[in-house]
């Protein structure tokens, strides 16, 4: 191995998703703190949007498999704000007729990506020593990604580069990709997820993988108390959105001021910002939209927050760590697992299935909790575990 040891290193970042940015930036500390002289290469979806997040001239960003091989299509894919037109199909024949022509233009780009080659992004595996697949929600059923992520785990197995998948949540998936998946990761030399179902998945596939915080837990601080109620609306309803602002028009709570913060930049999650916004004025309350095109402005405002409702995980997580009380909204298994890490369960609700009454307790319950929170805990698990996983790939300081 040369003296400088060459990293190369994957996952969901520049795909409009700020709060996976914390992955980003914390798995390459982990890098820098366990392994002597790294040289780190950043794969991204938009490299430029990943190269003003980290601020960092000694780390390469080169165009991920993704985006070389679909273009912006995943861009339309994920209705991504400011990154795609405007594609409004949330009723009947337009929704219907749009969503058939995005799947013709996916079998298309499918079909031609069975036979994609990218020379560039060949030799900058060939050139690496350790290739780490590292966190976000992205190897599931979404079939470009799921496409590209094992164009890159093969990728590192034709040039015989050890590899560690690390931080992810892996599925569900299509009846059909099981096998694909299954034999895409034969050659992985150690599989680390964040979520008690992954593993689950994995085992059904024959593998042993390991458990282990979300990557982003690795950095950690204490805040001052802010001043505002922060709220993620991420995929809320409008019933969802009616129940929540029952909640602040009673008690103590009236009396926040409030930003609401969007952590994806889809037109999706703006659009619910925005009515959830309309929504709370029209009550009365004093509302601050927070819509950033970057990571660290945005986690400036989820640390001026007094206390974080949310139904985005990282948005948790960037809370969390820094001693901002959380309440989960949102009960899909990864939210669940993570609020069990933390040793939170009970505030992890379904918003749609609970009353106002319900959410407002959940409320004053988190801002009096004084149970000794275990972010210090889980960041040493973190780095306990990565530094596990170099040592079975004999990469370390």
């Amino acid at each position: 191995m040369s003296s400088k040891c060459k990293i190369l290193l994957s996952g969901g970042w520049g795909y409009s998703n700020l709060g996976d940015d914390a992955i980003l930036v914390s798995s390459i500390r982990l890098i820098r703190d366990l392994i002597e002289n790294p040289e780190i290469t950043v794969i991204s979806f938009d490299p430029q949007q990943t190269e003003e997040t980290l601020c960092d001239s000694s780390i390469k960003i080169v165009r991920s498999a993704h985006r070389s091989g679909f273009g912006d299509f995943p861009y339309y894919e994920l209705n991504a704000y400011l990154k795609s037109p405007y594609l409004k199909f949330s009723r009947g024949v337009v929704r219907r007729i749009t969503s058939r022509v995005l799947g013709f233009i996916r079998s298309f780009y499918l079909s031609k990506f069975e036979s994609f080659q990218c020379e560039d992004l060949d030799e900058t595996f060939a050139q690496t020593d350790l290739f780490i697949m590292s966190g976000g929600g992205y190897f599931n059923s979404w079939k470009t990604m799921l496409a590209s992520r094992m164009w890159e785990l093969n990728a590192a197995c034709r040039n015989h580069k050890k590899t560690i998948v690390i931080g992810q949540t892996l599925g569900p998936f299509l009846p059909d990709q099981f096998d694909a998946v299954k034999f895409a990761l034969c050659d992985v030399d150690v599989i680390s997820v964040r979520d008690p179902q992954s593993v689950a998945d994995l085992q059904t596939m024959g593998y042993d993988a390991r458990l282990s915080p979300d990557l982003a837990l690795y950095d950690v601080s204490d805040v001052t108390a802010g001043l505002y109620a922060g709220i993620i609306p991420g995929g809320m309803t409008p019933k969802e959105i009616d129940n929540l602002v029952e909640v602040f028009k009673s008690g103590e709570l009236k009396d926040f001021p409030i930003k609401l913060i969007v952590t994806r930049l889809y037109r999706e999650d703006v659009r619910i910002v925005d009515r959830m916004k309309n929504r709370l004025e029209r009550e009365g309350f004093q509302v601050y939209l927070c819509v950033h095109d970057s990571y660290n402005t945005m986690l400036s405002d989820i640390l001026s927050c007094r206390f974080m409702v949310s139904r985005n995980l990282h948005g948790l997580i960037l809370a969390y760590r820094a001693g901002v009380p959380i309440l989960c909204v949102n009960n899909e298994r990864k939210f669940i697992g993570f609020m069990e890490q933390i040793k939170r369960p009970e505030f992890c609700l379904n918003l749609a299935e609970s009353t106002p009454e319900e959410i407002s307790e959940r409320i004053n319950e988190i801002l009096a909790d004084s149970r000794e929170s275990v972010k210090q805990e889980l960041s040493e698990q973190v780095f306990d575990h990565f530094q596990q996983c170099l040592k079975i790939v004999n990469v370390l300081k």
